[in-house]
């Protein structure tokens, strides 16, 4: 079993914020990551939520039930099979790409087409760069 300070350590979010995101984790289902990012004002990005989670089960000894992974990985998958770059570590060129793209006032669904992310992880990325 994974030791939980150790997946806790691999999250860059705050102490603070960890705390607010299992809070929430033990108000909603753990099964889909989307009512997180929206609670949070989409300001967490999903490979965090993705770690905390994860800390949350480990913390609680609540997995999921039935195939809720295969399920994960189906939905991973899918949006894979649209945006190839999905959940991948941005770059230093993706970022110079992504702000002259923005800057030259391409439609979101554009630069996410180019990226091959998804739109929400472009507006994310954007937030996070302190553009928007």
């Amino acid at each position: 079993m994974l030791p939980i300070e150790k997946v806790r350590a691999a999250s860059s979010l705050a102490v603070d914020v960890q705390t607010a995101v299992l809070q929430k984790f033990a108000e909603l289902d753990t099964d889909y990551l989307r009512p997180y990012f929206d609670a949070f004002n989409e300001e967490i990005e999903y490979d965090e939520l993705h770690i905390m989670r994860l800390v949350y089960w480990l913390e609680t000894a609540d997995p999921p039930t039935g195939n809720t992974v295969s399920a994960y990985h189906e939905r991973l998958d899918q949006i894979k099979a649209n945006y190839s770059r999905a959940y991948e570590s941005w770059t230093a060129d993706e970022d110079e790409q992504l702000q002259q793209l923005f800057a030259n006032k391409h439609a979101i669904q554009v630069i996410a087409n180019t990226l091959e992310r998804q739109p929400s992880a472009i507006h994310s990325r954007l937030r996070k760069l302190g553009i928007v």
